[in-house]
């Protein structure tokens, strides 16, 4: 089965979500959206895809889409993510959903009366080290949970590098609460359960 994927975003979406979703299907680059032109077309040479849509408009209105990632900065996806389920076209969204709280439940409240499969992407329960760490929690390996501390010491090369971008704005879904805790409570949850308060 081949699926016609559109990729909004060609930095991380292209690099990263272009690259694992290709593992794992027979994918069909359908289109990378860049509003930037000279950009737009260096990306659409790099990746070979064509059309390399200008507005994602076009993208996710496109018949021969089958289905959306949508990987640009919180800010921005509301929108997107909006049109594409009522294109009803399956979703595939990167965290921070949304900047405010009452974007990302309209998005999840058009999702689910709408049925169309979606997910927003949270991709370290993917690798070993989380994977091991949840499995050995589960089966109860260390004895039972009674607390958790959260360190997270991994800088960005645009933090060390003090460049100015989304994730450190948080009018654009940046900053410590959106970008960091927005991992903490997803993978809380998923290493140990339901937070009850």
């Amino acid at each position: 089965m081949t699926i016609r994927l559109g990729i909004i975003g060609c930095g991380y979406g292209k690099n990263r979500n272009g690259a694992c979703f290709s593992r794992r299907f027979p994918l069909l680059y359908n289109g990378y959206c860049r509003q930037q032109s000279a950009k737009r077309r260096r990306c659409g040479f790099t990746v070979g895809c064509c059309p390399c849509f200008g507005d994602w408009r076009g993208l996710v209105n496109d018949s021969s889409v089958d289905a959306v990632a949508v990987a640009v900065p919180p800010h921005l996806q509301p929108e997107i993510v909006l049109a594409a389920i009522q294109a009803g076209k399956p979703v595939f969204a990167e965290k921070p959903l949304a900047v405010r709280i009452a974007d990302a439940r309209r998005m999840a409240e058009q999702a689910e009366s709408s049925r169309v499969a979606n997910m927003v992407d949270f991709n370290f329960s993917a690798i070993a080290p989380f994977l091991q760490t949840r499995k050995m929690l589960q089966e109860n390996a260390i004895g039972k949970l009674r607390h958790v501390v959260v360190n997270w010491q991994t800088e960005s090369y645009t933090n060390r590098a003090r460049i100015q971008n989304w994730k450190s704005a948080s009018d654009e879904g940046g900053g410590s609460l959106s970008n960091f805790v927005s991992h903490c409570f997803h993978y809380l949850e998923w290493f140990a359960g339901p937070i009850a308060g």
